[in-house]
């Protein structure tokens, strides 16, 4: 069993993300907020496989939670996903070397295509 949290507080996004993962196989998590996110970290065993995070409006935040999720499981996976070019998220301090500091972790640029997602997770954690 693959497990994904998904850090969105988007509603209507978050749906279309869990549905087309759980189709796939995957367990999906949902977490708003930090705080959400780090009880389902000490809740589910076996560990959560990957954590997406979508950064729009709130960069910052997404780098805490993945860095905090990370460090107490190193095994964990990160995927951001963000509208803001990279420009931008530069502008925003989003830095190499903060970028470097989780152990697996990929980008992606919206917009993009629902299979890019769905490549993506497989290719970081694998099938279901």
């Amino acid at each position: 069993m693959k497990i994904i949290i998904l850090f969105e507080d988007e509603q209507a996004i978050s749906h279309v993300f869990r549905v087309s993962f759980e189709r796939m196989g995957y367990t999906v998590v949902q977490a708003a907020t930090r705080k959400q996110a780090t009880k389902i970290t000490e809740q589910y065993q076996p560990p959560i496989d990957l954590l997406i995070a979508d950064m729009i409006g709130r960069v910052s935040t997404c780098i805490r939670v993945a860095g905090a999720l990370t460090s107490t499981h190193p095994q964990m996976a990160v995927l951001f996903i963000s509208g803001l070019p990279p420009a931008e998220l530069a502008h925003r301090r989003l830095t190499d070397s903060e970028i470097l500091s989780f152990p697996r972790i990929e980008f992606l640029q919206k917009p993009f295509l629902p299979w890019l997602l769905q490549e993506h997770v497989r290719e970081l954690i694998g099938l279901p």
